[in-house]
């Protein structure tokens, strides 16, 4: 038997071969590097640029929002703590519909049956008339809140903001104390209207999505609007039966927020229930040394049980 023994010729794997080799592998390696790092760093930029972006909105919005940033309203002029607390909540309402608005412009819903502008103007003129609120301007308050319904008639109803107006005291008065019986018969229907303001808010911050920016400053907005109406349902007329030392704003702030949550969570009952708990804890005889602390506190709950229970 014949065997045929093909032999392929194999050029020698010398010193030499080798070390082309090993330099071609290094040279693509360095191409390789080369070509990636304008990925690498672009890449690096927008990581840069999102944890910043992340970082402001967390700072300047508090994604998720939880509480009024930004500014403050101004101190008040006068020694009504409801009436005042009542216009920062104005202060707040308007700043939070600002925001909303000039979200709502950047993201083009100028173009999606929306007025990003309206809600801009409203939250201005709002926010004026909180400041005059808060000054005893009583001309600049009624001024600035009719501007506000005659702005914000591609969302609102014009009549509610005059509800409002017509709750203010006029330039006759003589100051945040002349809260009279006319005031204190129309604050029920002023508060409603708050309500439909409100409602319409949370409508439109739906429409946005309410887990926006805009959407969260919408929400907290109409917030702001329904404590407003709480706080002026709350004010005393001046002479009341309570006496003399239960004059408008007597409430401390643990009072306010205590009946705010109340009737937040448990309607007219917890408010009700609220008032007999705060009116024991407030009782001259439960705080030895603070009597003429607690007194007017006292007697002004005691007011705002009867009031309650007459509604019953």
């Amino acid at each position: 038997r014949m065997a045929l023994v093909v032999v392929w010729p194999v050029a020698p794997c010398t010193p030499q071969l080798r070390r082309n080799s090993h330099c071609r592998r290094r040279q693509r390696r360095r191409i390789s590097a080369h070509a990636s790092l304008p990925v690498s760093a672009a890449a690096a930029v927008v990581l840069v640029a999102a944890a910043a972006f992340a970082a402001r909105s967390k700072a300047f919005f508090g994604l998720p929002l939880d509480g009024n940033k930004g500014d403050s309203p101004p101190t008040p002029a006068h020694s009504n703590k409801l009436l005042a607390a009542a216009a920062a909540e104005f202060w707040y309402c308007g700043d939070e519909m600002m925001t909303a608005g000039s979200w709502m412009g950047d993201e083009g819903w100028a173009n999606r049956d929306h007025s990003p502008a309206t809600l801009g103007y409203v939250g201005v003129s709002l926010r004026n008339s909180a400041d005059a609120l808060l000054g005893a301007d009583w001309v600049g308050a009624c001024g600035d809140m009719e501007v506000a319904g005659a702005s914000g008639d591609f969302y609102f109803v014009e009549d509610d903001w005059t509800r409002v107006v017509a709750l203010l005291p006029d330039e006759l008065a003589e100051g945040p104390t002349a809260w009279g019986e006319a005031q204190a018969a129309l604050a029920p229907d002023a508060r409603l209207a708050l309500g439909r303001v409100a409602d319409k808010l949370r409508d439109i911050a739906d429409a946005v999505d309410k887990k926006s920016v805009p959407g969260q400053c919408l929400i907290r907005g109409a917030e702001n609007l329904e404590r407003a109406g709480r706080l002026l349902c709350g004010l005393l007329p001046s002479g009341s039966a309570a006496g003399a030392d239960a004059d408008p704003g007597v409430l401390d702030e643990p009072c306010i927020r205590a009946l705010e949550e109340a009737e937040r969570s448990e309607g007219a009952e917890g408010r009700r229930t609220m008032l007999r708990r705060l009116t024991k804890e407030y009782h001259p005889d439960q705080n030895p040394g603070r009597e003429a602390e607690v007194t007017p506190i006292f007697q002004h709950l005691q007011k705002l049980r009867n009031d309650q229970d007459g509604k019953r």
